[in-house]
């Protein structure tokens, strides 16, 4: 289903969402995309600059975004480049859902450990109900980076008693039992779960 203004600022409303928040690049978007994947927002926005006309298309999807620009001179018209860099980036949105769900959390640990919100980190996982393995040892690692060790070893009690096999559960294991977390230790799962992807981004 495509939804075109206005009808899609109501639809944006009813996810608490508003078109300053799409302007503002705020976390909003990227945080409601990852918990519906099969939601894609677009953006399309017509400016000129001097003689040049350009219009910026940007992509919210699966927990990210993603921008392109087409830019002609005053005798060239933007809108074919525009559009077929706008189905180039909806053709990537539409991944496989395990594929997504994987991509959407990386986005969204790399969102937080970017700008090393650990307190925001934390809040967004626990939010979701549905969090897989990867987000439950982000938040975990978040609280250690806090210095909340009682918050990390509650953390870990709920990581074990959903997915008491899962590797990440491991790690998160001996994450707590030695009091380790940090940046660095979410932005390198983040960086190192995007290269296994073989996706480019």
């Amino acid at each position: 289903m495509v939804v075109l203004p206005p009808d899609a600022a109501t639809r944006l409303g009813e996810r608490g969402l508003r078109d300053a928040d799409l302007v503002s690049r705020s976390e909003k978007p990227i945080l409601v995309t990852a918990k519906d994947l099969h939601l894609v927002i677009v953006r399309v926005e017509r400016r000129a600059l001097g003689d040049d006309k350009i219009i910026d298309i940007e992509m919210w999807s699966g927990g990210r975004s993603d921008r392109m620009s087409a830019v002609v001179g005053k005798d060239g018209e933007p809108e074919p480049p525009a559009s077929e860099g706008a189905r180039r980036l909806l053709r990537e949105a539409l991944h496989d859902p395990a594929t997504a769900a994987e991509h959407a959390d990386v986005a969204l640990i790399a969102t937080f450990a970017n700008q090393a919100d650990w307190r925001g980190m934390i809040n967004a996982v626990e939010a979701r109900s549905d969090a897989r393995p990867r987000l439950l040892h982000a938040a975990i690692l978040a609280h250690l980076r806090l210095g909340d060790l009682p918050g990390a070893k509650k953390g870990l009690a709920a990581m074990r008693a959903r997915y008491p096999d899962a590797e990440l559960t491991k790690a998160a294991t001996s994450a707590v039992e030695s009091d380790v977390g940090g940046a660095d230790a979410l932005r390198d799962d983040a960086v190192s779960s995007q290269a296994e992807s073989n996706v480019l981004r």
